[in-house]
């Protein structure tokens, strides 16, 4: 769970007085979290160390846990007293958990259902007792549908019609048959409205009208509680933090998310806000692998040709004038790159004075598309150059399959750094969107609830909808305005299906290109999405004859993207949806005919 906005200044407040130094908060969270608190908390001040301990709470599931263990290590402090007697009280006001109910539901459903086990929220409503116009209990099943599926217990897909399907897992099976008993509808326990942050701005409703609409996305949420969030600024400061810490055992940061989820975002946030502090060189996986990746002097030499022009767009943004020569081709050759490289970035260093540099390598996963030819020297050079701390501070940057290589020397390099996870927005983020959303139109309650789970929580997602809803042209928007919407986002998704063809591998580019040849799906605008991915080939001929190996390894490459998601490995059965469209496409079978 979450802290609301207020319960997490008042908790940090209460942490820095329970524990007013560090070496205080620190033996707290080792003897009773048994945590190391330099490890997975960081900052100068006690004030930023206590707020990145909550967050550390919040993130992995143990707030309730901190909230409690800080209290039996100081339960005569009269400040975490009163938060913890507040924060249990509107734990009570919440209602309690409708985990159990929803699962039993879910799996009664399952198990009598076979050929569609899946139920919708309406169905999953009236199993439970809860009425769709009750806008409270509503709130609370959506706030523990969340909760099961941040567990593995369950998990939602959204259909052509907008419409939301949520299905038990094994692992929601297993719980449900340990712990779940069917509560009777009458003894759900009444709950009251959750506290919403107070606003002067009020909605289209309040106000008597909607107002009109920003000019893009960033403006809608500019200044607003949300923006954090949306903006992505507790990763920004946990990667300060890491780096003013010199991050302690980790030699360098992994960033690692699925496909278009802001990760590229993040780095030139990174440019733009600590470019006063640092030099910011992002460097891009796929321009290290244009030329013969079997090579370390080629290697070295793409890498010092980005360097350069990175460092001189820093210098020129500046003001600053610099001397640092690109070394001459010829220089590389001959197994001299290495030697060459070193005196060449000695130079740099002493180019950028006091400036420590951050060398961002984006995409990284362009490197396991070629780990058959990859030279091991790239991968013994890159380990030695970011393990040493005079080199400056390094981020590697991937897909999520850059954590689950098979191949020992990139995941021994990847498993050094200080992971950090790109994820979707949660639900509070994206519910707080869609109340400054409703500032600006008058929006019928179903249509809110189907654009908010369209966007499942994506963050480019979330701006598409906006976009789409301001081009409708009114100001108040029905159910016949949802699809106008969601096709015109899947037809937004044009714009960048040529960077997501651009990062898939041949055995992946063979998977999407035979699926666009037989799609039948009645998603239309999906189709045409996909069935435009082989057009970006720029005239690459991609054959129908590929061997099951290759089918299988693309296929499998795809879920590490969550692009595929197998049904059944040994059949060859699996799913697909493109991307960032929350759309599978019906199960396909990779075998022979």
């Amino acid at each position: 769970m979450r802290l609301t906005g207020g319960q997490h200044k008042q908790f940090q407040q209460a942490l820095s007085s329970a524990f007013p130094t560090r070496s205080a908060l620190a033996q707290m969270v080792r003897h009773q979290l048994d945590q190391d608190l330099e490890q997975i908390a960081g900052g100068d001040k006690l004030d930023d160390i206590a707020f990145s301990l909550i967050s550390w709470a919040e993130a992995g599931g143990r707030i309730e846990e901190l909230i409690e263990k800080a209290r039996n290590e100081n339960p005569g402090n009269p400040d975490l007293k009163v938060f913890f007697e507040q924060f249990q009280h509107a734990q009570r006001e919440l209602g309690a958990s409708l985990e159990s109910p929803i699962l039993s539901a879910l799996q009664e459903h399952h198990n009598s259902h076979a050929d569609s086990p899946g139920m919708t929220l309406g169905e999953l409503y009236n199993a439970i007792g809860v009425s769709p116009n009750d806008s409270k209990k509503v709130g609370l099943v959506h706030r523990d549908l969340f909760s099961l599926k941040n567990k593995g217990c369950v998990k939602s897909q959204i259909l052509a019609d907008g419409s939301s399907i949520v299905t038990i897992t094994p692992e929601g099976m297993r719980v449900a048959q340990d712990r779940c008993q069917p509560a009777p509808p009458m003894l759900l326990p009444e709950a009251s409205e959750p506290p919403q942050e107070p606003s002067s701005k009020g909605t289209a409703n309040e106000t008597g009208g909607p107002k009109p609409c920003p000019t893009t996305f960033d403006d809608l949420i500019q200044g607003r509680a949300c923006a954090c969030s949306v903006q992505r600024d507790d990763i920004l400061r946990e990667i300060k933090e890491r780096f003013t810490r010199i991050l302690g055992r980790h030699h360098f940061i992994v960033l690692h998310g699925q496909p278009m989820v802001g990760k590229t975002k993040i780095l030139k946030r990174i440019s733009e806000t600590l470019s006063n502090e640092y030099v910011p060189l992002e460097v891009t996986g796929q321009g290290l692998v244009t030329s013969a990746v079997n090579s370390l002097d080629a290697f070295l030499q793409d890498l010092t040709d980005q360097l350069t022009t990175k460092f001189g767009e820093w210098a020129k943004n500046r003001g600053v004038s610099v001397g640092l020569h690109r070394p001459d081709q010829i220089a590389f050759q001959g197994g001299h790159g290495s030697t060459v490289f070193r005196k060449y970035w000695s130079a740099l260093r002493r180019s950028a004075g006091k400036r420590m540099p951050i060398v961002m390598f984006d995409e990284i996963e362009h490197l396991l598309d070629h780990l058959n030819e990859l030279s091991p020297q790239i991968l013994t050079f890159l380990d030695d150059f970011v393990r040493k701390p005079e080199n400056g501070y390094f981020i590697m940057v991937g897909s999520e399959q850059i954590q689950h290589s098979s191949h020992r020397q990139f995941s021994n390099l990847i498993a050094r750094g200080h992971s950090i996870q790109v994820r979707y927005y949660d639900d509070t983020t994206v519910a707080s969107v869609f109340d400054i959303f409703q500032e600006y139109f008058v929006v019928d309650r179903p249509v809110l609830q189907c654009l908010s789970g369209f966007c499942d929580g994506h963050p480019r997602i979330l701006p598409y909808v906006y976009e789409a809803a301001k081009s409708i042209g009114k100001q108040k928007l029905d159910t016949g305005d949802v699809e106008p919407i969601l096709t015109a986002v899947i037809d937004q998704t044009d714009d960048i299906l040529w960077a997501l063809w651009q990062r898939l591998s041949l055995d992946e580019r063979h998977i999407v290109w035979l699926i666009s040849q037989t799609m039948s799906d009645p998603v239309d605008g999906l189709r045409r999405s996909v069935y435009r991915l082989p057009d970006l080939a720029g005239g690459t001929s991609l054959s129908t004859s590929v061997d099951d190996e290759s089918l299988r390894r693309g296929v499998t490459h795809l879920a590490g993207r969550q692009w595929t998601e197998w049904k059944n490995s040994m059949e060859g059965l699996f799913r697909f949806r493109l991307g960032i469209v929350p759309f599978w496409v019906r199960y396909k079978d990779i075998s022979p005919g």
